[in-house]
């Protein structure tokens, strides 16, 4: 047994303890429904107890994914993107995200190519939080 259910086994009895003490009517026969109340109520805190103490199976490292901006496309100048959300837990919503704001983006770059103009988009893209586009920072 883990040191997390023992100690979880031992708060259950100690209250199991308390509660029949503090119920227990004195000076008369012990019935079923004289201890009925306080059981249930030992019962509830002590299934709240062992679920909060259940151990985790260990997982795997995992990082959080962040979504950057490389804005004007090509320079290699990037930031945090200008979204509602910057951090994602799982990579395939990060990837959402980008590719979303990327297809946005294909008809004001298609717009501007019509007009003549240089366009001056964001290209989005996601790296783990141990990734920083912009290198390492200088001293």
């Amino acid at each position: 047994m883990s040191p997390a259910h023992l100690m979880s086994l031992s708060l259950v009895l100690g209250f199991v303890a308390a509660l029949l003490l503090a119920f227990l009517p004195r000076g008369r026969a012990i019935s079923f429904w004289s201890l009925s109340g306080p059981l249930l109520l030992a019962a509830a805190f002590g299934l709240q107890t062992v679920a909060w103490w259940q151990p985790t199976a260990p997982s795997s490292p995992s990082h959080a994914w962040v979504l950057w901006m490389e804005m004007p496309v090509g320079s290699d100048h990037w930031r945090l993107a200008r979204t509602r959300e910057v951090v994602f837990q799982k990579q395939s919503d990060c990837e959402e995200v980008a590719q979303g704001a990327n297809t946005y983006q294909a008809p004001l770059k298609d717009e501007a190519a019509r007009r003549g103009e240089t366009w001056q988009g964001a290209l989005f893209t996601c790296l783990p939080d141990t990734v920083d586009p912009r290198g390492p920072k200088e001293k």
